[in-house]
């Protein structure tokens, strides 16, 4: 069964997430029985409940466990000519949660005759609407609601905040109205575009005014012009132009080559959601929402093995009956006690010989012994089948979480490479244009660029960099002013990380970069700090963009003890007594990799002359991570 539509909704603290699923469930399930696809609309208690002659509701409770918290799933399913369609809503309530206590999960999928892609014949079910109009949901901070939102420039900054949620899950859609007059039509327009990413999407519609008050509180990188839709993805970025990207633009024209009346096309609808729906399928769930799911879904499997065990075994098998085996007597009151005696010797001998063979007596104690033994061989094999069972569910479970990790890997590295493909080409064309200037003014010999110095060959992983920039026999010269002083075994989990040497081809850039910064303090060539280096054009020596460096942490980062702590690294005792130093400066070769390694450091060249590299490895906790 292909998963379509993923939908999670957290729900105010005052609402019983089971309760609420049960009403709207069965609000819901009512609307197909009067439209005449269903028989029934009622259900009682947990078990296996029919519907209609090709439609049934599994109910399953979770196991009560010790901090009250309470699981359950409702999975409809349901056979038509197109299909067998299923709709999963997940209730968690768990009330000593400091974040999440009420908690809906609503999941849609088909196993089509036909194959093809869930998200492509899944529509978001007419559940979703019902829960998101009658109860008020939220992502993070964000509400989720069942058709758009219509902003002024008074409610902008709730759009501002719902952009900037670093916690959110959802996409956040903006469609500005270019024509005020049209407003209800454009509404409309963005209520159908939309259709297919109700309850994944905060959507929002904004006037003119509004818009103007939009982009002045974004960069230019991240607006949204009046008859463009824009979808900003998770995670925003707005320091970082590049983030631009993730957030797609559908403009006008594209749209209106879609739009009947107010109708939009529903090859467009699907396109445009379809990102948002695969972010939330294949990328990791929040840590209560995937161990809720876990504990669901085995409870789901033990479940299923017992309905299916009780329908096998309430059915009539052949030869079975030992009743059949019983001689009938004519006159029942001549039945003797002898007879009832031999009645039950034939009964023991007929399931000896069907369970153990011949060679038993069914009159000898062995007989009992044996199907002892074959009983309590069979409880233990079927004991060790459900351990079986559980541990190649977890498995499954493990697996899945490693294939969405490796999706949202890859999708990260996409977008990197994207970016650094566009740098290339605007650095190509740049250095074309300087030597074409240089051939012009008669100065072709100063176009040659020499190739850069072996000695700044990369190391092909982080362990062989540490070791160049440590003391030791691997020392390079770039010792002389870089040292690395942080922990090795963290450093080394980028290796693990990362299979190929980008990582570390990135980190020794930037240590070329510290190498040069710190040989003209040295010499009196550079008086200013790293950033200010890497930003002048007028200071010679090896540089990155500065895109890819920070001088500092942010206030949030700072002013939270236990984050400025996880700052506080390595360094001799001779640059400080405690042998630790704040260290906010750090380079990041990339924004958007989950694991998004980061290199911080100290620059101490006012007075030892050096820079100190106090830690390589996982992005240290900030808002984002």
């Amino acid at each position: 069964m292909g998963t379509g539509y993923r939908a999670i909704l957290r729900l105010e603290r005052s609402d019983s997430a089971i309760s609420v699923a049960e009403r709207e469930l069965h609000g819901w399930l009512l609307e197909k029985k009067q439209r005449g696809t269903l028989t029934s609309a009622d259900w009682d208690g947990v078990g296996r409940h029919q519907m209609g002659p090709d439609a049934q509701l599994d109910v399953i409770a979770a196991p009560e466990a010790p901090d009250d918290s309470n699981r359950r799933m409702y999975r409809f399913v349901e056979r038509n000519p197109g299909g067998l369609w299923t709709v999963s809503v997940y209730a968690f309530s768990n009330p000593h949660s400091r974040d999440y206590q009420e908690s809906l999960v609503v999941e849609a999928g088909v196993e089509a005759p036909d194959g093809g892609d869930p998200i492509d014949k899944v529509d978001p079910p007419r559940l979703i609407r019902r829960l998101l109009d009658a109860h008020e949901a939220k992502d993070a901070t964000v509400t989720l609601t069942g058709s758009p939102e219509l902003i002024r420039v008074d409610d902008v900054h709730r759009v501002v905040e719902a952009i900037k949620d670093p916690q959110r899950t959802v996409s956040v859609v903006v469609a500005p109205s270019a024509w005020r007059e049209h407003e209800d039509s454009w509404r409309k327009v963005i209520e159908s575009l939309t259709k297919q990413s109700v309850g994944i999407a905060a959507t929002y519609v904004i006037d003119d005014a509004a818009c103007a008050e939009l982009n002045e509180q974004l960069p230019p990188s991240h607006r949204v012009a009046l008859g463009s839709v824009r979808t900003y993805v998770p995670a925003v970025d707005i320091s970082s132009p590049e983030d631009g990207l993730r957030h797609r633009i559908l403009f006008p024209g594209a749209l209106a080559r879609s739009v009947s009346a107010t109708r939009v096309a529903r090859p467009l609808a699907k396109t445009h959601a379809r990102s948002t729906r695969l972010r939330l399928l294949e990328r990791d769930l929040p840590g209560d929402i995937r161990r809720g799911l876990e504990i669901l879904h085995r409870a789901e499997v033990s479940a299923m093995r017992t309905w299916e065990v009780d329908r096998r075994v309430g059915q009539p098998k052949r030869g079975s009956n030992l009743a059949d085996t019983v001689p009938v007597a004519l006159d029942e009151a001549a039945v003797t006690i002898g007879q009832n005696v031999r009645a039950v010797f034939d009964g023991i001998a007929r399931v000896a010989q069907r369970w153990l063979g011949k060679g038993f007596e069914p009159t000898s104690v062995d007989v009992i012994t044996a199907l002892d033994d074959l009983l309590e061989r069979r409880t233990t094999e079927l004991a060790v089948v459900e351990e079986q069972v559980d541990e190649a569910t977890q498995t499954l479970e493990s697996n899945e979480q490693s294939l969405r990790d490796m999706r949202t890997r890859l999708e990260d590295v996409s977008l990197d490479l994207t970016i650094s493909d566009d740098r290339i080409r605007e650095l190509t064309r740049e250095a074309a244009q300087l030597r074409q200037r240089l051939v012009d003014a008669g100065r072709a010999e100063d176009a040659y660029v020499a190739p850069i110095e072996d000695l700044w060959t990369p190391p092909d992983d982080v362990l062989g960099l540490i070791s160049m920039i440590t003391k030791g026999d691997d020392a390079h010269r770039a010792l002389k002013f870089v040292e690395f002083t942080g922990d090795e075994d963290i450093a080394l989990e980028v290796d693990v990380h990362e299979k190929t040497p980008r990582y570390a081809h990135a980190f020794w850039d930037y240590v070329h970069v510290l190498y040069d910064y710190a040989n003209g303090k040295a010499d009196g060539s550079i008086s200013c700090g790293v950033h200010m280096y890497l930003q002048s054009d007028h200071i010679a020596g090896h540089k990155c963009s500065p895109e890819r460096h920070a001088s500092t942490e942010s206030d949030s980062v700072l002013n939270r003890k236990s984050w400025r702590d996880e700052r506080m690294l390595p360094v001799p005792k001779k640059v400080d007594p405690s042998g630790l130093v704040l260290m906010d400066a750090h380079f990041k070769p990339t924004w958007r990799d989950k694991f998004a390694p980061r290199m911080h450091y100290f620059d101490d060249t006012n007075q030892s002359g050096k820079v100190y590299i106090g830690y390589i490895g996982r992005h240290l906790t900030n808002t984002k991570t």
